[in-house]
């Protein structure tokens, strides 16, 4: 009967750490959108630069919901997301199709070992 009790609470603080992973890295992205619609007056930029934002979090989050335990590979999938991001608009500039490298950066990102 213990052992259930432990399985309990041990399932109730993954879910609480995931929902604490999540929140924060959405809280974050946002104050970057907020910064980045602050510096360009284009509303097509800013929505092209929101849509990348939101695509660095978008396999980390899918690899939390599937039940994954790795916060390590969570971290490395959104960093490689982001250089992904930073890379793509140097050298593409702020189109459309700079929001590839960020998926294939970021599917790259949860293959980290640890």
């Amino acid at each position: 009967m213990l052992h259930f009790f432990k399985f309990i609470i041990d399932y109730q603080n993954r879910i609480n750490r995931r929902s604490y992973i999540k929140t924060h890295s959405t809280t974050f992205l946002i104050l970057i959108t907020f910064i980045v619609a602050l510096l360009f007056r284009d509303i097509v930029d800013v929505s092209i630069l929101a849509g990348g934002l939101s695509l660095i979090l978008s396999l980390p989050m899918i690899y939390l919901i599937a039940g994954g335990r790795s916060i390590k590979k969570f971290i490395a999938s959104t960093i490689m997301g982001l250089l992904a991001m930073i890379i793509a608009i140097i050298v593409l500039g702020i189109e459309p199709i700079a929001a590839i490298p960020v998926v294939i950066f970021s599917a790259v990102g949860l293959l980290w070992k640890h």
